[in-house]
Formats: structure tokens, C-alpha cells, sequence
């Protein structure tokens, strides 16, 4: 495991020199990446109208009017992310409707809640529900355009919107009915491990990870909209972005891929290549540093120089020397 972490940090120390991405950053709206799977449930017509960026147009879907029994939807907008994220605020539009006339038993109710997954668990997004249940009448419930903003979710897998509508009458008389219509739902946060603020978690960002770790002031540099690079990297969740991330990194990393991060010898024949076409690109060099983010070694920068020569010799290893 050393071994292959200080391999693993020798090539994200060469591949993050080469690279010249630049992201400007901004939220993220995990409802629409290509990764997520969205799921619905209850019937009605054109779900994915609840998720389109347009708050003027909705899923929609009706029971009733009928005039012997419960006449109701219950209507389902679920998506489910490629790797956990952290939500920090959510924009959603519902509507709910339920009505009930007639001299016998009449009720009639409507609600609805927007609900994030954490392991196994939905839970509610605080401030998204609402609600109205009464007898005889007829109640309509327009959320408007919310937004819940500050949330910090952490490890959220999934989000949600539920809305419900529903009326009853017996006796063959009157009428009783529901819709339901999810207009939008958007959330915006940030992807556990997306170091380079592409919205999904990938080999592109095993050099940004290290480059956050040991030189944040160069990786702001190479990407000065993501300041929120501290939480993108905290994957252990102890409030801290340090070595002991490394390892749960490699973890989420193996299982957004589905695959297993190359073995050892993989990842030096990959650093000594990548260091031999480095060393045909850079002629000049005042100094050779080494970085090592090994929970086991602490976090040691090393520097060494050249001695006025020009060019990169590789010794076996493929750590570059003067």
C-alpha cells in the first residue's frame, strides 16, 4: 500500500504539472448531468419536464372527479448521482391540489416534500414541506419558486420531489379529486472527490487532488473558482483536508469507476513515461521537488537544486533528479 501511494503521488506530482486546465467554477445543478439516473414515479404526463431548468412548465397529473371513494396522485421526481455530493441549496416548484363536495363523508387533502438519500435513508430537505387537509372544499397549494440555500447535505446520493393530491366522497354524490404537479427541481452543491469542478468524479482528478493537498496555492492558480476545494476533498467528513483523505479518495475513486486503480507497476511505467516526455518539453529547471501526501510519511516537500544544468535525469523510479 506505501508503494503504491508513493507511486501514486509521484504521478500525480508529473501529471499535474502538464496540465493546463483552467475551470472557472461555478454551482453545480446535479439534476441534469449525463450521470445521474432519473427515475418517476405515479403516472401523468412528461416527467422530465420536472427537471428542464423552466419553472413555467410541469409535470402534471390528475384523479378524478369521481363521486364513490378516494380520488388522489401521488406523483415521484427521483434522482439518483453517480458518486455522493454535498447539496448546499435547493430551488424546487410544486403545485397540489384536492377538492370534495357532497352530503356524505368529503375530505380532502394535499402536500408535498422535496427529500435527500443518505445511505438508506431519505430524509427532508428542511423548509421544503408543506401541506393542507380539510372536509368539504376545495384547496389548491402553489410552493411558488423556493429556494433553500446554506443546507450542507453532506454525502447525499440522491434527491427527490413528492407531491400528493387527493379527495374522497361516498354516497354516489358530489365530487372529489387531486393533482399534482412537480414544476422544477434543482439542486446545487458540489461532488465528493471532484477536484477539477467538471460536475463527476474520474482519473482527471487525481492530479488536482494531490495538487489541492500539497501546493493549494498553485492548484487555485490552475483553478481559481473552486475556493470550496477544502470540502471537495474532505472525503473522510472530519471537517478537514488532509492525508487521512487519501485513502477514502482511492476508495470512491475505484468504486465511481468500477474498477480498480491500476496496480503498482501500472503506475510507474505510466509516471516514467509521462516524466521522459516531460523531460523533452522542459529544457530548464532551477530545482527538482518531490511531494509525498502518505498518511504514513506526514506531508514531506523536498527540494533540490539543480546546480545550473539544464534538462531532467531519471534514475530507476522515475524520480527526477539533478
Amino acid at each position: 500500500m506505501l508503494r503504491t501511494r508513493l507511486i501514486l503521488a509521484s504521478y500525480f506530482l508529473v501529471f499535474s504539472v502538464l496540465s493546463d486546465q483552467v475551470v472557472l467554477g461555478s454551482p453545480i445543478n446535479l439534476i441534469p448531468l449525463p450521470s445521474t439516473t432519473h427515475s418517476y414515479a405515479g403516472g401523468g404526463s412528461n416527467p422530465q419536464l420536472s427537471h428542464d431548468g423552466d419553472f413555467a412548465t410541469a409535470w402534471t397529473a390528475g384523479a378524478g372527479p369521481g363521486n364513490n371513494g378516494g380520488y388522489g396522485v401521488t406523483i415521484t421526481s427521483q434522482h439518483l448521482l453517480a458518486s455522493p455530493g454535498t447539496i448546499d441549496s435547493v430551488i424546487f416548484r410544486i403545485w397540489v391540489h384536492g377538492y370534495a363536495t357532497g352530503s356524505y363523508i368529503r375530505n380532502h387533502e394535499g402536500n408535498y416534500v422535496v427529500e435527500y438519500l443518505v445511505g438508506a435513508n431519505w430524509l427532508p430537505v428542511p423548509g421544503s414541506a408543506n401541506g393542507f387537509s380539510g372536509g368539504d372544499g376545495d384547496t389548491s397549494l402553489d410552493s411558488g419558486v423556493v429556494t433553500r440555500s446554506g443546507l450542507n447535505l453532506q454525502s447525499v446520493s440522491g434527491i427527490r420531489a413528492i407531491a400528493h393530491g387527493f379527495g374522497n366522497a361516498s354516497g354516489n354524490e358530489g365530487n372529489a379529486g387531486g393533482h399534482a404537479y412537480i414544476y422544477e427541481l434543482q439542486a446545487f452543491g458540489i461532488v465528493l472527490g471532484d477536484m477539477d469542478g467538471n460536475g463527476v468524479l474520474n482519473n482527471f482528478d487525481i492530479a488536482a487532488f494531490e495538487s489541492a493537498l500539497t501546493n493549494p496555492g498553485d492548484y487555485l492558480i490552475l483553478y481559481p473558482g473552486l475556493t470550496d476545494y477544502l470540502q471537495r476533498g474532505d472525503l473522510n467528513r472530519d471537517g478537514l483536508f488532509n492525508n487521512f483523505d487519501i485513502a477514502p479518495f482511492e476508495d470512491l475513486l475505484n468504486g465511481s469507476l468500477g474498477a480498480p486503480v491500476p496496480e503498482p507497476e501500472s503506475f510507474f511505467l505510466m509516471t516514467l513515461g509521462m516524466i521522459l516526455v516531460f523531460g523533452v518539453m522542459r529544457k530548464e529547471r532551477c530545482a527538482c521537488t518531490m511531494h509525498s501526501a502518505d498518511p504514513e510519511l506526514g506531508h514531506v516537500v523536498t527540494s533540490k537544486p539543480c546546480g545550473g544544468a539544464t534538462g531532467w535525469r531519471e534514475k530507476s523510479g522515475g524520480v527526477p533528479t539533478s
